[in-house]
């Protein structure tokens, strides 16, 4: 019984790392997708301001 107890919650341990893992490689990519397009609208102004010179 105490082997099954500690088994559990060794088991819940390791399911809350893996979904806080998820959850951190998400947001990375979230914000990895956000820099690109941040850096596409730059190069889009600055193709703008070439354009009017």
């Amino acid at each position: 019984m105490m082997l099954s107890t500690a088994c559990f919650f060794i088991g819940m341990a390791m399911a809350a790392c893996a979904m806080a893992g998820y959850c951190c490689i998400h947001a990375g990519a979230m914000s990895e997708h956000e820099e690109m397009q941040a850096n596409d609208n730059r190069k889009a102004i600055d193709g703008q301001r070439v354009r009017r010179k």
